[in-house]
């Protein structure tokens, strides 16, 4: 537990005598995932970052490193391959995600997406002093406009991303977003069932409530085409909240109006994000055994992993059960 929060206290850290302190959590490994997780929500107009997000950052990054502790516990997965992690905080802004998440890239900027080395102009080789961590894939983001971003990034340097969190249907679209995956069902299954439930109830007369930003926005939209498609009719569109008890959601003081107070629970995405770490290494194990099927350790087939290869072949394909089992 110590050496949790002493990895936790990282991510925590706010300022230093030089400026603002790169929010990153690295464990070293043979193979290394990169991780998205809003640590702290957003900040205010004069800074990126603001108050620590306890719920879905600090949970969500626990259970990530709670799965990989698991699995280099495992004999049976990934043996004789240990997996690290390169996590970074994403501030819950999309904006400022997709400048953190050049760090996942920077190992493939001095090489080709086949893991050649560029050639300078003069016949030397692209080299980096620093010597980047090369990263095997990606988990997270949460919200769906950090990880439209950030999928559009990866999506260059042909590094698979599976979310835990991010619904957008926006990202169904394999001709944008042919590195993308995720562990949850996208909006459209959600605003179905919403939909069905009101029908069942039959209740013809409704207002919705959504939150800013690209999740909530298309969510919003698909939840109403699908009410319509049933005769029903939605009064109001996201302003029905703010009217009703006179408080803005830009000034996030409507949570002050919620019916009652909950008592602590765990955030409902833990499991997603314990599922989208195992899959990955299910992925990277079963790539491991087809292509180094002599050794438990990494072969030159696997230095670098092709994340074309790993994608289209693994990832897309990993099966395993609620134990972490694979099949």
């Amino acid at each position: 537990m110590g050496a949790l929060l002493g990895l936790l206290a990282l991510l925590l850290w706010g300022t230093g005598a030089e400026g603002p302190a790169k929010k990153v959590l690295t464990l070293e490994g043979d193979l290394v995932l990169g991780g998205l997780f809003p640590v702290h929500q957003k900040g205010g107009p004069a800074e990126e970052c603001g108050p620590v997000n306890e719920h879905r950052g600090i949970q969500r990054l626990e259970a990530m490193l709670f799965a990989l502790d698991r699995i280099n516990r495992d004999p049976r997965l990934l043996p004789g391959v240990r997996l690290g992690a390169h996590i970074l905080d994403t501030c819950s802004k999309d904006t400022y995600a997709l400048e953190q998440a050049l760090d996942f890239v920077r190992a493939s900027l001095s090489r080709g997406a086949d893991g050649s080395r560029h050639v300078c102009p003069d016949g030397s080789y692209a080299t980096n002093d620093d010597a980047p961590t090369a990263i095997t894939g990606v988990i997270g983001g949460s919200y769906s406009d950090v990880s439209i971003q950030v999928a559009n990034l990866l999506r260059l340097f042909q590094i698979p991303q599976i979310s835990y969190a991010s619904t957008s249907a926006k990202l169904s679209d394999k001709s944008r977003y042919d590195y993308f995956a995720r562990t949850v069902p996208p909006d459209f299954f959600q605003a179905k069932a919403m939909a069905e439930i009101l029908r069942f109830f039959n209740w013809t007369y409704v207002s919705t409530v959504a939150s800013e930003g690209d999740y909530g926005e298309t969510g919003i939209e698909a939840f109403e085409l699908e009410a319509r498609a049933r005769n029903i009719c939605v009064a109001t569109s996201e302003k029905f909240w703010e009217q009703r008890f006179r408080c803005s959601f830009r000034r996030r003081d409507c949570a002050a109006h919620s019916l009652r107070a909950v008592p602590f629970e765990q955030e409902s995405k833990i499991m997603f994000v314990v599922n989208a770490v195992y899959a990955m290494a299910h992925a990277l194990h079963n790539m491991h055994r087809a292509l180094c099927p002599n050794t438990t350790r990494l072969c030159d087939a696997m230095r670098p992993v092709s994340g074309r290869r790993l994608y289209k072949d693994f990832v897309l394909n990993v099966k395993f059960d609620g134990n972490g089992a694979g099949s």
